[in-house]
């Protein structure tokens, strides 16, 4: 499969940023994650989550961008010091909104955990691309608001009809009777309610309520 990889530099505080060519590769970085199918969130095992690191994933996140995690110089980490899975719960913890980017460990320098990284690379940019069918979401969300109703100013929400309207990222309209009433936190719960059925793997889904 071919590949095209752009590789961004790192992005520095603005106040460590002093040379005009680095500034010019600060700007560009955003727009390289504007133009990509699935970015790569390169993290250094020895450092940990950054400031930075959570600063760039937003980027990615708010681009719409599908995004996989990738833990570098996992090879440098003595054994036994820290597990994987105690990595993948600090990294829930300072990206919580990225809690559907799969996290592989790698070694640049010794190509370890490459083929990993590149199948959910692919993996990834398909999820992206998934439609589901109209009756099949109706059904989902509907599931989903019994189980959980949610009013507004006395009214009970309805939901009138659900549609897939773009893939990359998945984006979903639903036509409801409240759509100016429904809380974040309503808006996540029906997320992840699709996320369940339909896990869409490293891709930030929207839904829009019309």
């Amino acid at each position: 499969h071919p590949y095209v990889l752009i590789d961004t530099a790192g992005i520095r505080r603005k106040g460590k940023v002093s040379e005009a060519l680095e500034k010019l590769s600060v700007v560009m970085a955003p727009k390289s994650l504007e133009r990509c199918q699935v970015a790569v969130l390169v993290l250094d095992a020895s450092e940990g989550v950054t400031a930075q690191d959570a600063h760039i994933a937003g980027y990615a996140h708010d681009a719409g961008r599908a995004l996989v995690i990738a833990v570098n110089k996992w090879d440098l980490v003595p054994p036994g010091l820290v597990s994987r899975a105690d990595v993948t719960g600090q990294l829930h913890d300072r990206l919580p909104f990225l809690d559907y980017a799969p996290i592989c460990f790698i070694s640049a320098l010794r190509s370890a955990g490459l083929p990993e990284l590149f199948d959910t690379v692919k993996r990834v940019a398909a999820e992206a691309q998934r439609r589901v069918a109209p009756g099949d979401l109706l059904t989902l969300f509907r599931d989903a608001l019994e189980r959980r109703p949610m009013s507004a100013r006395g009214l009970p929400l309805r939901i009138q009809g659900a549609l897939q309207v773009a893939v990359s990222p998945p984006t979903f309209a639903l036509r409801v009777n409240l759509p100016d009433d429904i809380h974040f936190s309503y808006e996540r719960y029906l997320v992840n309610s699709l996320r369940h059925a339909h896990p869409f793997t490293g891709s930030p889904i929207r839904l829009l309520f019309r």
